[in-house]
């Protein structure tokens, strides 16, 4: 009998297990889905269109014709193509009814110095461009294509993800909303105890 409810007690916690890591695992894909989608949109030629996937409270602290002008400026610059890959999703960390999440992304930008130099007002040559990018970003993260005269730089970037139930769904929160935590914001999107364990991650 002893035996018996020993094999039950295993069988449940193996399922309650199961059940978690699949949970986890559907949830870190709604986190990526999110994060691609809102890449995507970024990159879109509708600049609306990001605004579906960015938290709505952010808009107290960075008005939404900021983010709008961002994207025209972005949207108006041919020069640069940037490519991000996730390279990796925090632990969700939850308080009350929300959840959060950092999303740290790897990413590549390419830019083309032929057709840089040729819509620049500045007459600046191609080695002092690029020794400044090594100071900035550093050297081992910089590749010079000489032959089409394209730079790659290798960087890394974050940025996090809430949900909340009045959307029911993953929202993107901008770092620069939030900070570092050092300053006293007047909207607290993420509590300063769990953005001080995000960032750590």
């Amino acid at each position: 009998m002893k035996a018996t409810c020993k094999k039950i007690i295993i069988i449940l916690l193996l399922l309650t297990v199961n059940v978690s890591c699949s949970q986890l695992k559907n949830e870190n894909k709604e986190i990526e889905d999110l994060f691609y989608q809102y890449i995507k949109a970024t990159k879109s030629d509708d600049g609306e269109e990001q605004f579906k996937f960015l938290y709505e409270e952010q808009f107290d602290e960075i008005p939404k014709n900021f983010i709008r002008e961002l994207h025209k400026a972005l949207k108006e610059e041919p020069l640069q193509k940037r490519d991000e890959e996730i390279y990796r999703i925090s632990e969700i960390i939850e308080k009350g009814n929300t959840k959060y999440v950092k999303i740290t992304f790897n990413q590549n930008l390419i830019i083309d110095l032929k057709k840089k130099n040729q819509a620049s007002q500045y007459d600046y040559s191609d080695e002092s461009y690029i020794k400044e990018q090594e100071e900035i970003y550093g050297k081992n993260n910089i590749t010079f294509d000489e032959k089409n005269s394209k730079l790659t730089i290798k960087d890394s970037d974050f940025i996090f993800a809430i949900f909340h139930p009045k959307y029911n769904t993953w929202k993107i929160l901008l770092p620069a909303v939030v900070g570092d935590g050092s300053i006293q914001s007047d909207v607290e999107l993420i509590p300063s105890e769990i953005l001080n364990i995000l960032n750590k991650s």
